[in-house]
C-alpha cells in the first residue's frame, strides 16, 4: 500500500488548513506517502529562487520543513539535485523564478527514485 497525496498551499499562511491537512497525513503513518503539489513557497531561498535580493526564509518554506519532518519526507529533486537551481515558477511581476513546487516522499522510497527532473514549460501560472 502506499499513499498519494496532492497539495496546494494557499497564498497566505493558514496555520490551520496546514494543521488539518498534516493531521490527516499522520492518520496514513502506517503507509509510505508520495506528496506533491505547488507549495506557494520555496524551501530554501538560497537555492529556490532566483533574486538574490529576496532569498530569505519566508513561513512558507517552513510549512514545506513542517511536512517533511512531521512526516519522515524527503525533497526528491533537492535530494537527487543538491547544489543545484532550477525553478518552476516564474513572477513577472518581480521578474523572478522560483521552485514552488515538489514531490516530497517517505525515506522508505528514496531508494526506489533514479532521477527526477523539471522539465521547461512555455507557461507558468
Amino acid at each position: 500500500r502506499l499513499v498519494l497525496g496532492t497539495y496546494y498551499g494557499p497564498n497566505v499562511q493558514d496555520a490551520s488548513f496546514n494543521r488539518q491537512f498534516r493531521n490527516l497525513l499522520l492518520s496514513l503513518a502506517n503507509f509510505p506517502l508520495i506528496l506533491g503539489g505547488d507549495f506557494n513557497a520555496v524551501a530554501d531561498p538560497e537555492l529556490d529562487r532566483s533574486d538574490i535580493g529576496r532569498r530569505r526564509w519566508g513561513p512558507g518554506g517552513q510549512t514545506i520543513a513542517y511536512f517533511a519532518d512531521a512526516l519522515g519526507l524527503v525533497d526528491l529533486w533537492r535530494a537527487l539535485h543538491p547544489g543545484e537551481r532550477d525553478y518552476t515558477h516564474l513572477s513577472r511581476a518581480h521578474d523572478t523564478w522560483s521552485r514552488l513546487d515538489y514531490i516530497l516522499i517517505s525515506e522508505s522510497l528514496f531508494s526506489c527514485a533514479s532521477d527526477a527532473q523539471i522539465a521547461p514549460v512555455e507557461i507558468s501560472d
